[in-house]
């Protein structure tokens, strides 16, 4: 369930503040790519409320990892009052402000409606959406009849991602293991 409704898909959903932290403005970001100290690498995002009202660009002025959270320090927060106003907004970013990656690097939301291939080369279906665990991140793969399948993005499992289609070697068991109860599986079609 996603709590926001971001405007278009030029944004990207990088977590919601959790609480203000300590009394000079600073807030306690829970990130969902579940790597917190990425957070230093955006000068600037904007926010989100529930109503998908976004705010003018915020910029960051400093940003550390306390446990598995961001504290972030906006420009213009100078009070403990200012951080409790934007408790519970998502943080945003516009995609076109990410940091650039290498060629061997992608990022999640540029694998969405690509196709899946098991090694054997048969079509599993296409990344409909991703969700992370605590572990790793999971991709949600839609196969043809609309049923769902998990694949963690892990090593080892993700064997290529050419930017067109993700090919993935799954440990004996796993496509069979995350079906939804009641899926009825043809003979032979797996």
């Amino acid at each position: 369930m996603n709590l926001f409704t971001l405007p278009d898909d030029d944004w990207l959903l990088l977590g919601f503040i959790r609480k203000a932290q300590g009394i000079r403005g600073e807030v306690s970001i829970q990130c969902f790519s579940g790597q917190p100290e990425n957070m230093k690498l955006y000068p600037e995002v904007s926010l989100i409320n529930k109503e998908g009202i976004v705010s003018d660009s915020v910029v960051i002025e400093n940003a550390r990892v306390q446990g598995k959270y961001a504290v972030l320090h906006f420009q213009g927060f100078s009070t403990r009052n200012k951080a409790e106003e934007v408790r519970g907004s998502g943080i945003i970013i516009r995609k076109e402000l990410l940091p650039a990656i290498r060629k061997d690097e992608y990022y999640l939301h540029q694998l969405v409606g690509k196709s899946v291939k098991l090694v054997s080369g048969k079509v599993l279906g296409r990344v409909r959406s991703f969700f992370n665990n605590g572990a790793h991140d999971v991709a949600v793969i839609e196969k043809e009849r609309g049923e769902e399948v998990y694949i963690p993005m892990i090593k080892g499992v993700i064997v290529q991602n050419d930017g067109q289609e993700l090919v993935i070697d799954p440990p004996e068991g796993l496509l069979e293991a995350n079906k939804a109860k009641g899926d009825v599986e043809e003979k032979g079609s797996e």
